[in-house]
């Protein structure tokens, strides 16, 4: 059976990392990344662990797992040192249809965590199904390689320019602008590192008054 890839909004999860271990510190990091509200419960903490939690609005119980401990959360880690936990928090997820992630072990899992490469806005995932999440991380590292910051800054002033656009161009013309502004001549460009070519090809797609707006957020972004 074949995983179906998904990006979950970090607003609407309530997440829970049951575990203080090396793997676990990898999790919460993630979760970090995206501005998760995070739960952490584990009797000890590595030293990479603490220095997460410091400074950061997690809350942390320092003891074991317990039963209840699933109630308000919709999002779980199961990253202990031990199976038999890690199989009880499985458990108890499915029975209150909480997502749970158990690591290394995808049976028991209702979700991967897959390997990402962010650029902005953009975000590539890549898993392995579990087969070998070593290379996943090679597939990962070769496309890091290929698509640069450029990319996040081209989309930054591409966020920034779609709602004028919408509003300034007829659907028909906005469609194959939009199109053309995200497609094979602009990635190309971006993936040579030459952003500003790419911002040239955008702004001869737009009409006059556009071409204003997209030199003044240039201006304002200073890439």
């Amino acid at each position: 059976m074949k995983d179906y890839p998904v990006f979950l909004r970090p607003e609407y999860m309530d997440c829970l990392v049951v575990g203080g271990g090396s793997v676990a510190a990898r999790k919460i990091a993630g979760l970090l990344e995206v501005g998760a509200k995070i739960t952490v419960i584990s009797p000890e903490l590595t030293a990479e662990t603490e220095e997460l939690l410091a400074g950061e609005k997690i809350t942390h119980h320092k003891r074991s797992f317990q039963t209840g401990d699933l109630a308000g959360f919709n999002f779980v880690i199961a990253a202990t040192s031990s199976s038999d936990t890690n199989r009880k928090i499985a458990r108890l997820a499915h029975d209150r249809d909480v997502l749970v992630n158990v690591i290394d072990n995808k049976e028991l899992s209702s979700f991967i965590v897959p390997a990402v490469c962010r650029r902005g806005p953009l975000q590539v995932a890549i898993c392995s199904g579990g087969a070998s999440p070593a290379l996943a991380a090679e597939v990962k590292r070769k496309i890091s390689g290929d698509f640069g910051e450029v990319f996040a800054h081209y989309l930054e002033i591409l966020a920034e320019m779609r709602p004028l656009i919408k509003s300034s161009v007829d659907p028909e013309r906005r469609r194959k602008l939009l199109q053309k502004a995200g497609g094979e001549t602009p990635v190309e460009y971006l993936r040579r590192g030459e952003i500003k070519a790419a911002l040239d090809f955008l702004r001869g797609l737009l009409p006059s008054s556009l071409k204003v707006e997209l030199d003044k957020i240039i201006d304002e972004k200073n890439f």
